[in-house]
């Protein structure tokens, strides 16, 4: 009897008076302290999670629009290779650059008088550290575009791995001259020279390749150009390195046969 009278009166935790909770007289459910602060928590983590969302959305923003300027720098600087006078000026420059070879074997006649062989295989020496240097050239280009030479530390690194592979390319080709010096029947101390001057002209070549886009990106000048001018100057130094090799060897040979000459002509 006191709960039906406490009950009327709206007394009771569990139910409120009938017609209190509205002109509908629904009964409203009492809530806890503990869930009111369940919510409040709950609207505040969707608040967080919102603000989560639009800071990514910003960074993601900000982000395409740095690259969208590195790319459009990027493509400003391998646009210089499609302007007509840009491009002739390097050819006509390297031309310059390469009317030095001339120079060199004039200053080495006697040795191309005494060994005209040197002449026959100077296409094969000089092609082949042309050949090296641009594959080396292009690669470092390649890393270049693509982000993985970033400070002085990663360029380094790989222009120390590309002399290492310049030193085995070196020894490949030594192998391969030397069968065909052999091939056509070449002397042996001519062999060894022209052999020699292979291995030292591909090893400047994968060295010099390596190296000439980094100095090319240091002082502003597009990468690309490198190509063409590791092959001018791959050109002069495959000339000077062979005419210097077996002018070394072979005048070496010469005055050792000589020497034996006189030797036995002494005995004699």
């Amino acid at each position: 009897r006191d709960l039906s009278h406490d009950e009327e009166n709206g007394q009771l935790p569990g139910r409120k008076h009938r017609g209190e909770g509205g002109s509908d007289g629904v009964h409203k459910r009492w809530r806890h302290p503990q869930e009111d602060t369940a919510v409040q928590i709950k609207h505040y983590q969707d608040e967080i999670a919102h603000l989560r969302n639009e800071l990514a959305a910003l960074r993601s923003s900000e982000s395409s629009t740095l690259l969208r300027g590195e790319n459009k720098q990027r493509d400003d600087e391998i646009e210089s290779l499609h302007k007509f006078w840009h491009r002739a000026g390097w050819l006509i420059l390297l031309l310059f650059f390469q009317s030095s070879s001339s120079v060199i074997l004039q200053h080495f006649d006697g040795l191309i008088r005494t060994h005209p062989v040197v002449v026959y295989f100077l296409t094969m020496l000089v092609g082949a550290g042309g050949n090296a240097g641009s594959q080396s050239t292009v690669l470092i280009v390649r890393k270049v575009a693509t982000g993985e030479i970033r400070g002085d530390r990663t360029a380094l690194a790989h222009v120390a791995e590309q002399a290492w592979i310049g030193v085995r390319l070196a020894i490949v080709l030594f192998l391969a001259s030397f069968l065909r010096t052999f091939a056509f029947r070449v002397q042996w101390f001519e062999s060894i020279a022209i052999c020699v001057s292979m291995m030292s002209i591909v090893f400047t070549s994968c060295l010099v390749g390596s190296i000439v886009p980094l100095v090319f990106l240091r002082v502003g000048v597009d990468p690309a150009h490198a190509g063409a001018a590791i092959q001018v100057l791959m050109d002069i130094s495959g000339v000077t390195i062979t005419c210097v090799v077996c002018s070394v060897i072979l005048h070496g040979h010469e005055t050792l046969v000589h020497g034996k000459h006189a030797g036995v002509a002494g005995v004699t």
